[in-house]
């Protein structure tokens, strides 16, 4: 998954001008950064709350004019600052910090009412203001509609994409397929089995694309 993200970074930066031409990930950073949330929850000197849910209204918000949108930030400091701002006491958003935050590892985000009381109250335009000064992302939340209708609008792509067939591939040095049987049957000279553990990794120990 993350490959396929950077993999998709690359292509965008190429269709914005810039001449990247290969991704590396590393495959030790990409296992600690998918369980550093609950090696940090594991090791906090914090003890785990008991598992309940508090009375409150998850997200998305909306906004005085109607629009459903998102908020994300991974910091506290924004989000108290963009609530305070609204009107928000500091206590009730310290301690809607929390469950927002943890809402993707609990599946659950009981905000307190006076969050989204305080987004109602006020226009989208003025709320995607004050959430920029504080540092605070907002996603407005589209229909199905919407959101396909910009995607036609907007790719330099056919609609999705389109599948044709290629031929195969020639590597210098590699046997041509069906000379010498499969890598993983012992023929063809090169195409030798694997060793365990070794398969798709480059000699730095990286997934390469």
């Amino acid at each position: 998954m993350v490959l396929a993200q950077g993999v998709l970074a690359g292509l965008l930066a190429r269709l914005r001008g810039g001449a990247l031409r290969g991704v590396a990930v590393s495959m030790a950073a990409t296992a600690l950064l998918s369980v550093s949330q609950y090696l940090a929850a594991g090791t906090a000197d914090e003890p785990e709350r008991p598992a309940r849910v508090d009375p409150g209204q998850p997200p998305p918000f909306r906004s005085a004019d109607g629009v459903i949108f998102e908020l994300e930030t991974l910091d506290p400091e924004p989000w108290r600052a963009l609530w305070t701002s609204l009107g928000v006491p500091e206590t009730v958003a310290d301690q809607a910090w929390r469950p927002f935050v943890l809402r993707y590892a609990t599946a659950v985000a009981p905000l307190p009412a006076l969050l989204h009381a305080a987004t109602q109250a006020r226009s989208f335009a003025e709320l995607a203001g004050a959430a920029a000064t504080a540092g605070v992302a907002v996603q407005r939340l589209r229909s199905q509609h919407e959101g396909n209708g910009g995607i036609c609008r907007c790719t330099p792509f056919a609609a999705p994409w389109t599948v044709e067939p290629i031929a195969p591939a020639v590597v210098p040095g590699c046997p041509a397929r069906g000379s010498g049987g499969s890598p993983l049957t012992g023929g063809g000279g090169r195409g030798q089995a694997a060793s365990p553990g070794t398969a798709g990794r480059s000699p730095a120990g990286d997934a390469r694309s």
